[in-house]
């Protein structure tokens, strides 16, 4: 739930305290110059303050709670905040934690004892609603002859086999940041940071569980009158548990006043204890996927294991150098090499890297900086089927060792390079003008290739097949901009960028059977252009407007691919105090993308063994408008509040129509994203004495699906609390 006390001048207190400490408090404190200055406040009187707060929400809610709900619980609870300060000079402990409603709770430790030993931790734990996929009931339209939906819902749309679950997780997070000195010279210090996070509650799982005819004399289908065969979803609950693990060691070493190194090792462990959940599948001749003739199915079907996360080990060594080479360059390398371990499958993802960049500011007001990255990933090939692997889970893997040689291939590995500079030129630096001397021109190359192993695709776009190899991916950017501070309360910007890439990666669709149709895509563009436009106007304390223009176009005209996106968006955000006591900020953008491509359909039934291209048209806008007021009506009451209303629309316009196919008109209605959503944010704090505030918060949050209204819902929330300094 939102909360905004003004409670916070605490913590603002607290962060000034401790920022202190670390720099001048105890004996441990380190000089300017890097020697160890004397402690000239261990023994004073420490200082100590503490805050607390309580209060409670009253919650009404209604309409679905996946949106309204979904970082946030939706019952009315109390809330309950306690912040702490201690500090002598030498050692400082600054906490807080924070129960803002039944779900959701915050904590926070900073603790300093000086060079040799600091820490920060934080923990949090919040819901997170999921959405539920619903499906339409499926296409109308059949061998070009119209089929009412009731007709046809129960073999082409989806089967919900756990109506009514509430698909939520929770979210536990833990971060630790611990830090020291190891030598008092300050030369060699330590780093260890922890992270932790645990997600478990209930997903959906969607899945293809069998295909049915297209054509038959009548239900029920049997195998004999199946004449074409169409795709059918069923989902379900899964209850999961993830909880990932990271610990990262580090030493930095500063071997001289122009050289530093430091080495880490990042380890990171993924486990799960998730819900065994099985798929219904049909027999070969009926259905997808595609197994081999010794996976037996029985009509109507068997099944198999779905929604199968493996458990993952990564290991990432990293060596970082820093180097000031006399007074105008700096080098700097980053390195490293790691693996990552899939333990359900035995597979291991070897990758490896650097990246070294070299700056020099030697010309007066150049700055010129070189740089180049090689990244190398590739990963071994799985040596045995999960049925080989773990015999007393075959019936759930479903996985014969014919069927993995047949379609499991070597997994591609890529190496990646590439090389460029950037410059910044000002061209009145010297002459210390506030206007021309605010003129900077900045530009910049890149060229960069991906090399693919492993990339081979058989194919049936051609006639006669081929084996259709991806060629490597070759990048040229360029970068040019101008930026001038005319005045000291008006400054403003003008950026170009061009990126052009051959041959960037193609998705493909085999044709390994007749059940398959073979195609040839990709979402990649081969040019990308992109203007910005944007400048700051203070022209005093008290008023500032911001704004940003972009036009972005992308396209693809190469082979088997052709599209055009185009991107316009528009922000603008204004500041304005009125007086000394009141302020008022907002903003609105507007967001535009519109995407025209064609999209290859693979081979159908009437156009024999030519693949079938055909256009799609997508489109988005969203309208983003936001406003908010701060006042002190006095010295005891404050008063607060904020409006947000965003429009947002996702839409594919226009969609092919194959010969003699099943029609696609009605995909548009059934992907779009139409939403309407308000929130509005009222509050007020009113000091009864020095020590003691009151508070008073309204937030309203209207979320409105106007495609489906599945996912519509509002919710009002009431806070009233108080706080006390003791």
């Amino acid at each position: 739930m939102i909360l905004l006390p003004t409670g916070a001048l605490l913590a603002a207190d607290s962060d000034s305290a401790s920022e202190a400490t670390q720099t001048t408090g105890g004996t441990a404190a380190t000089a300017g110059d890097g020697s160890q200055a004397q402690c000239c406040c261990c023994g004073n009187d420490p200082i100590q303050e503490f805050a607390g707060r309580v209060g409670a929400w009253s919650v009404k809610a209604t309409g679905s709670p996946v949106k309204v709900g979904e970082y946030q619980s939706l019952s009315s609870s109390p809330f309950w905040d306690l912040d702490g300060l201690y500090t002598d000079g030498c050692r400082t402990v600054d906490f807080s934690a924070t129960g803002t409603d039944d779900d959701d709770t915050q904590d926070h430790i900073y603790f300093y004892a000086g060079p040799q030993f600091a820490a920060n931790i934080f923990y949090e734990d919040f819901p997170h609603q999921l959405e539920n996929t619903n499906y339409y009931p499926g296409f109308t339209t059949v061998n070009g002859a119209t089929k009412s939906p009731a007709a046809t819902a129960n073999y082409y749309s989806r089967t919900d086999m756990s109506p009514g679950t509430d698909y939520a997780i929770n979210v536990q997070e833990f971060k630790a940041n611990l830090k020291g000195d190891l030598t008092t010279d300050g030369m060699f210090k330590w780093r260890v940071n922890v992270f932790g996070i645990e997600k478990e509650g209930n997903q959906q799982v969607n899945t293809v569980t069998h295909c049915d005819s297209l054509t038959y004399s009548g239900p029920p289908p049997t195998p004999s009158n199946f004449s074409a065969n169409q795709c059918h979803v069923t989902s379900q609950a899964q209850h999961i548990d993830w909880k990932t693990t990271e610990v990262e060691p580090a030493i930095e070493a500063h071997l001289a006043p122009w050289l530093t190194v430091e080495y880490s090792n990042m380890m990171r462990q993924f486990t799960q204890d998730d819900q065994d959940v099985e798929n219904l599948y049909r027999n070969t001749a009926y259905g997808v996927p595609p197994v081999s003739p010794t996976w037996t199915l029985g009509f109507p079907g068997g099944t198999a294991g779905a929604s199968v996360v493996p458990d993952s080990l990564t290991d990432d060594n990293r060596l970082k150098v820093h180097a000031q080479i006399g007074d105008d360059t700096d080098v700097y390398v980053l390195s490293y090499v790691g693996d990552q371990e899939d333990q359900l499958n035995d597979t291991n993802r070897h990758f490896g890297g650097a990246d070294a960049r070299i700056t020099n500011n030697s010309i007066e007001g150049v700055t010129l900086t070189g740089y180049s990255k090689v990244y190398s990933e590739n990963t071994q090939i799985p040596t045995e089927s999960l049925n080989t692997l773990y015999p007393s889970m075959a019936s759930f893997y479903q996985d014969p060792q014919s069927y993995l040689q047949s379609l499991v291939t070597q997994p591609i590995s890529r190496d990646e390079t590439s090389t460029g500079f950037t410059a910044r030129w000002r061209p009145f630096s010297d002459e210390g003008r506030i206007g021309y001397g605010g003129l900077a021109f900045t530009g910049g190359y890149e060229y960069g290739q991906i090399r693919r192993t492993y990339a081979d695709y058989d194919i049936s776009i051609t006639t006669p097949a081929t084996l259709w190899p991806q060629p490597d991916t070759d990048t040229n950017m360029y970068t040019v901009g101008v930026e001038e501070k005319w005045t000291l309360q008006f400054s403003s910007y003008l950026r170009y960028k061009l990126i052009d890439t051959a041959y960037p990666l193609y998705g493909v669709t085999p044709n390994v059977s007749t059940t398959l149709d073979a195609a040839l895509n990709t979402s990649l563009p081969t040019e990308e252009n992109r203007v910005e436009l944007g400048g700051t106007w203070t022209p005093s304390e008290r008023f500032m407007l911001n704004g940003t223009f972009y036009v972005e176009d992308s396209s693809n005209h190469g082979p088997y691919a052709d599209f055009d996106s185009t991107s316009y968006p528009f922000m603008f955000s204004a500041m304005y105090a009125v007086t000394e006591k009141w302020s008022i900020n907002g903003g609105y953008a507007n967001f535009v993308n519109a995407i025209n491509q064609n999209v290859n359909l693979g081979l159908t039934a009437t156009v024999g063994s030519n693949s079938y291209t055909a256009p799609w048209r997508y489109v988005g806008n969203s309208n983003v408008f936001n406003i908010g007021t701060n006042y002190a009506f006095s010295k005891r009451l404050k008063l607060n509040g904020s409006f947000e209303y965003v429009r947002g629309l996702d839409v594919i316009t226009s969609t092919p129509t194959p010969p003699g196919a099943i029609s696609y008109a009605g995909l548009g209605g059934y992907s779009t994203v139409s939403t309407d959503t308000m929130q509005v944010s009222a509050g007020l704090d009113y000091l009864l004495t020095p020590r003691v505030t009151t508070f008073f918060r309204y937030n309203y949050y209207d979320y409105g699906d106007l495609a489906t209204g599945i996912m519509s819902g509002k919710v009002n929330m009431f806070l009233v609390g108080a706080s006390a300094f003791f």
